[in-house]
């Protein structure tokens, strides 16, 4: 459970590295990548060798940064469906071998 109505993260709680890993179900590296890069508040203990320690606000204050809320006007544009580039053509036996043939012959007349 996420959002500000959850009753395991109180605001003034702090939490480890691998309890907030173990809630959004993500490794612990991932979760020291946003402390390196200040993307979550934290707090550290015992100095720059210490242990990160996250206020249960802070978890709820980057949970809600970032929540990408779906566009219900997008759910149905046809024009957001993905279609490959070239559309595949049907399997055609040999198909290879005689364009090769055709390349060969070009390539004979031309020399001549």
């Amino acid at each position: 459970m996420t959002g500000a109505d959850d009753p395991e993260v109180r605001p003034a709680r702090l939490f480890t590295v691998k309890e907030i890993a173990a809630r959004w179900r993500v490794s612990a590296k991932v979760v020291y990548d946003l402390l390196a890069t200040s993307r979550l508040s934290h707090l550290r203990i015992g100095g720059p060798g210490g242990s990160y320690r996250i206020r249960g606000a802070d978890i709820l204050e980057f949970e809600a940064r970032a929540l990408v809320k779906a566009d219900p006007a997008e759910d149905d544009a046809p024009s957001r469906i993905i279609r490959p580039a070239i559309a595949p053509r049907p399997f055609q036996p040999g198909a290879g071998y005689a364009a090769g043939q055709r390349i060969s012959a070009m390539r004979r007349q031309a020399a001549n």
